[in-house]
């Protein structure tokens, strides 16, 4: 029996943290689809014979009970698929959150946010859900105003931190840089 992610679900790129039993049903309400229409479209997201047969098997599947289904597919094959603890969403929020109430003024705002910025970005580079600190450096600075952001880059080039690449554009600059 083949325990193969259903069709093209992606635990790696899933920003919304779907979970395998929670296959399409936001978009299927958002179409008026019924129970029936609903458990037809998960049926094409799972690839494979022994995939199909296994699901096939499934409660609420023969009575084309979408919610039963999704409550069988979900205690089936939950287990098997680790849930990412932090996205890069998540640091996109904390940018946002930060950006929201004046962005980041002082220095115990600075070090709050720095602290929950590094343990979300260490746990997506120990999992390689991002290949250096240069993915989310931007998003990193977007918890900034304006006005803090072109002082931290003028003070960056002035300690020769960041460097320019052959056409004149700066490249950025390290996280650890930053902290």
């Amino acid at each position: 029996m083949s325990y193969g992610l259903p069709g093209n679900f992606d635990p790696e790129n899933n920003s919304s943290r779907m979970e395998p039993g929670l296959l399409p049903t936001a978009s299927s309400n958002a179409w008026g689809a019924n129970k029936w229409d609903k458990v037809m479209q998960i049926d094409r997201f799972f690839i494979g014979k022994d995939l199909k047969e296994e699901l096939e098997r499934m409660y609420g599947y023969e009575a084309r009970d979408c919610d039963k289904l999704k409550a069988s597919i979900k205690e089936a094959w939950s287990d098997l698929f680790p849930k990412m603890k932090y996205t890069i969403q998540d640091l996109q929020e904390l940018a946002n959150e930060c950006a929201k109430k004046g962005g980041i003024r002082d220095l115990k705002a600075y070090k709050n946010y720095a602290a929950k910025f590094m343990v979300i970005d260490k746990y997506l580079l120990t999992n390689e859900h991002i290949s250096s600190d240069k993915d989310v450096i931007y998003i990193f600075l977007s918890a900034f105003p304006f006005e803090n952001c072109i002082k931290i880059k003028r003070e960056l080039i002035s300690n020769d931190k960041i460097k320019f690449s052959e056409d004149g554009y700066c490249k950025p600059p390290s996280l650890s840089d930053l902290l």
